[in-house]
């Protein structure tokens, strides 16, 4: 019995410990910079990765309107790329609000770099009735969202990456799960009021791969529904541990099932 204790007590620690090396290993890959200069790992090897030209790359994200600060684009792009190397984590990733596709192309490039599965964006391309001057706004008179969207994923090279669901959230969850789609990160970044939080991250967390992140927008005092709704699964739940925050991302990752009991 003693022993079984300090068996469990040293996978906690080693949680623990693993959760505050990758904290500090984020705040190290994820330094400040000026909005539009993009800084990427390169997680496979040196020079250009795959045949990737980052810098280009970068110039065409800074013509795709979005509401991601370029640290939260490199965390996107980073978390997107950990599908490589030793402890690589399996799955692919889907992403859950797309609107123009800023955030999609860094999570497609994660992929792309690291030669490894697919982003399913999820979103109804139709923006918000609330909100629509804000949502159609960069557009060319005759334009859709949907049509942006795939424009953008053409000049940023990785539309072959990404396999769009123009759904609702709810809608698409069943799609998925039918195709057995499993994630090794999912990135929600849809309505940002409290019921629509907490459907999404109740809907999508089963997606989630043992050791995959779960990854969600707008954590700040400008959106008090979110926050309430993120405070409230990370106090009840024991599948996912905060990892860190970034700008107004929070990241969790999901823990082993064996590590879960006590």
């Amino acid at each position: 019995m003693f022993v079984i204790k300090l068996l469990k007590l040293a996978s906690r620690l080693v949680d623990q410990l693993w959760l505050e090396a990758a904290g500090r290993q984020f705040e190290r890959l994820f330094p400040h910079t000026e909005p539009g200069q993009y800084v990427f790992s390169q997680p496979t090897r040196p020079g250009r990765p795959n045949g990737v030209d980052f810098n280009a790359f970068s110039v065409v994200t800074r013509t795709i309107p979005g509401m991601i600060s370029a640290a939260e684009a490199q965390a996107l792009f980073s978390l997107s790329a950990l599908g490589v190397g030793q402890g690589a984590i399996h799955g692919d990733i889907i992403e859950v609000g797309s609107w123009l596709g800023k955030s999609t192309v860094y999570l497609a490039l994660g992929c792309l770099v690291s030669s490894h599965g697919l982003v399913h964006a999820v979103d109804t391309f139709e923006g918000d009735p609330s909100k629509q001057s804000l949502y159609t706004g960069p557009l060319k008179p005759g334009e859709s969202i949907f049509e942006r969207f795939q424009a953008g994923l053409v000049l940023a090279g990785v539309n072959d990456r990404v396999k769009a669901y123009p759904l609702s959230s709810s809608q698409a969850r069943p799609v998925l799960k039918k195709a057995k789609v499993k994630a090794r990160g999912v990135f929600i970044d849809a309505c940002h009021d409290y019921a629509a939080v907490k459907q999404d991250i109740k809907l999508w967390q089963s997606a989630v791969v043992d050791g995959g992140f779960l990854v969600l927008h707008d954590y700040s005092s400008d959106f008090p529904g979110s926050v309430q709704a993120i405070d409230e699964f990370r106090t009840a739940n024991r599948s996912f541990q905060v990892v860190v925050v970034i700008g107004s991302l929070i990241v969790f990752r999901k823990i082993a099932r064996h590590r879960q009991k006590t």
